[in-house]
């Protein structure tokens, strides 16, 4: 400190000098080595950067390691030796020192959003000391690895960018500035405020300084900063339009002032830059080892066991837990939408990962995303060419008589009806409430009951919502449980419904859901044994647990209507979506691979032929083959008792 005050510098400015002076030399030995420096040459390379900072001392030794100098740095910085800073500080000092350690500001940002912040926006020092060295040192190991493989100096136009997510980023931003206002309004001091003649009131949590106008007037008020705490609260208050990647990272991306305020005046600006630098910055999505080995962390983070099946409703944790990719809610929700669970809700993960594999590569390279969005502009244009001359050809027909439009309309097919999205959420709320017999003050279902009543169920108002199988999957991916394990299907409806519509009108996601997507986007399949090979999807030693009654052979339950009843096919005109799924999940191997049960599929086994539901209609019949075994066993055992009733008689 004394040194510090004779040379006129602060404990921040000279512990960021130093570091960055001796960050800057590993990764130039980094570069030739491949590898971080070793003790030795670390202790050196520190003395020389400790001396350059006029912060290095013969009676002390320098750091060893990163942890130590990550904690000389705080404790630089740290003068009060509180043990905490806020959030605002420790980004400083991080954005100061970590780029010379090969580090980009989307990896420190990413690093930041792994800091615990508490209910005041300060990081505990000693904590995140102890977690930060590791984060950053695999941070950096990806990040060398991706700019030997990655195309530099791709450039992606700010247009591409709003052509395809324009209509979706808005949604975010109206949301998302209701959710702060209704904070602010909950408390004043929450917020930051402008008046009308543009000067800025800061409300602390004394409320000091108002805001009044030369005339002593209240003047009107705009909120354009909320504290990050209650920015933080907002965003996870909208988990069907904000993903926790995008929410973490666009809380590091906002304006922070010195009093943990962040400021959201440009908040359409910053999703946008979000998107851009998530494209840019695709390390792991575009490795398919690397993506591999996270997804299948994350599928066992998620309660994967011995079958490698889980319900449809909680494979969506696989996605969301999945921090090193930075996906947005919606492809999240695209991604959800191929899974393909059987009658009785369970999807098999390693098919699902295998979508994945196929597909987040291709939603995250830069390049790919800017030939398909210069390629959706110019069908756009010439798609409002078109519109502009049908409605030119139509008013030059306006002259042409009634009986005539509808003599050339008698054979003309009339085009498949769309419902409305009120519609929608009206049937599907009353019938989930005509098998809730519970009558709760907030309704709920078990997520079985209401599967089985959209997907497998007879409900003829259901199905005259010609709802496409894949939306419907992905609806039902969508369920979210209760601590009782059940679903509040109200909330459930009126959250993804419109989310489900608002999906079908994406421009560029709502491609994946198209017939032959592979296809049409260049959507190349992975070598699925080679990537199942390279990360097992099982942790070694995982089987099967013993039965605990041995000695009783097990009995399969018998099948209820609702599993048993015929799976509903989609709509006509809907069943293309089948046709694309099975190219995209499980390709041209489908017919060697072992079915649920664990019985090989024969060669000579009469099948439907592929394509338009062959998986499900494949399902469906080994279904009802095994429903006519079972009636013909029951209508045996009944007839043998009335035979035997008789002769007793």
């Amino acid at each position: 400190d004394e040194v510090n005050s004779e040379s006129g510098r602060s404990g921040l400015a000279c512990a960021s000098e130093a570091a960055t002076v001796l960050l800057e030399s590993f990764q130039m030995d980094a570069s030739v080595n491949g590898q971080v420096e070793d003790a030795s040459d670390m202790a050196v390379a520190m003395r020389a950067a400790l001396r350059s900072a006029n912060m290095y001392c013969d009676m002390v030794a320098p750091p060893a390691s990163l942890t130590e100098l990550l904690s000389h740095i705080f404790d630089a910085a740290d003068e009060d030796g509180i043990g905490e800073m806020a959030h605002y500080e420790v980004a400083r000092l991080m954005m100061a020192t970590l780029p010379g350690f090969g580090l980009e500001s989307w990896d420190i940002n990413h690093l930041l959003s792994h800091a615990r912040e508490n209910d005041a926006g300060f990081i505990n020092l000693k904590k995140f000391t102890k977690q930060a060295p590791d984060l950053v040192l695999s941070l950096r190991e990806q990040r060398l690895n991706f700019r030997k493989f990655s195309t530099q100096g791709i450039e992606i136009p700010m247009e591409s960018v709003r052509h395809c997510f324009e209509d979706e980023i808005k949604a975010i931003v109206d949301e998302l500035t209701k959710a702060f206002e209704a904070r602010a309004a909950e408390d004043s001091t929450r917020g930051l405020h402008q008046v009308t003649s543009g000067s800025i009131r800061l409300m602390d949590e004394h409320g000091d300084e108002g805001a009044l106008g030369a005339d002593g007037g209240e003047k009107a008020q705009t909120l354009v900063a909320l504290h990050r705490r209650y920015c933080r609260d907002s965003v996870a208050s909208l988990p069907e339009r904000i993903s926790p990647q995008e929410g973490s990272m666009v809380l590091q991306m906002l304006p922070e002032d010195e009093n943990g305020f962040l400021g959201f005046e440009e908040l359409t600006e910053a999703f946008e830059n979000l998107r851009m630098e998530a494209l840019l910055n695709a390390v792991v999505a575009n490795d398919l080892r690397s993506l591999r080995k996270h997804l299948v962390f994350c599928a066992r983070r998620s309660g994967l066991d011995w079958t490698g099946h889980m319900k449809l409703w909680r494979i969506k944790d696989i996605l969301l837990v999945a921090d090193q990719i930075c996906l947005s809610r919606l492809q999240i929700h695209t991604l959800l939408c191929l899974t393909e669970p059987n009658t009785q809700g369970d999807v098999c993960i390693q098919d699902f990962l295998h979508i994945c594999i196929a597909i987040i590569p291709h939603m995250s390279n830069a390049s790919i995303f800017t030939e398909t969005a210069e390629r959706l502009m110019l069908e756009n244009a010439e798609a409002m060419k078109e519109r502009a001359n049908a409605e030119l050809a139509a008013l030059s027909a306006a002259k042409v008589t009634k009986q005539d439009n509808q003599d050339d309309d008698d054979g003309a097919k009339l085009p498949e009806k769309q419902v409305d999205r009120e519609t929608v959420e009206r049937t599907l709320l009353q019938s989930f409430a005509l098998i809730d017999e519970t009558r709760k003050p907030t309704p709920t279902l078990p997520p079985d009951a209401i599967f089985n009543c959209v997907l497998n169920g007879s409900d003829q108002q259901v199905q005259g919502l010609c709802l496409d199988e894949l939306e419907v999957a992905g609806l039902l991916a969508e369920m979210v449980l209760d601590a009782s394990g059940e679903v509040p299907y109200h909330d459930f409806v009126r959250r993804w419904v419109p989310m489900m519509f608002e999906l079908r009108q994406h421009p560029l996601l709502s491609r994946y859901l198209q017939p032959a997507a592979a296809e049409q986007m260049g959507i190349p399949e992975p070598d699925r044994k080679s990537i199942e090979t390279m990360v097992p999807l099982m942790p070694e030693g995982m089987k099967r647990p013993p039965s605990p009654l041995k000695e009783e052979p097990e009995v399969k339950p018998e099948r209820s209507d609702s599993t048993t009843a015929e799976v509903r096919r989609p709509s006509k005109g809907n069943s293309k979506t089948v046709r694309r799924r099975s190219t995209l999940s499980r390709g041209p191997t489908i017919e060697g691979e072992p079915d649920d049960k664990g019985a090989s599929k024969l060669a000579t086994e009469k099948l439907p032929p592929p394509g338009r539901g062959f998986l499900r209609r494949k399902t469906r019949m080994e279904d009802q083959s095994l429903a006519a075994k079972e009636k013909a066993v029951r209508d045996a055992a009944e007839s043998f008792a009335v035979a035997v009733a008789r002769a007793a008689q």
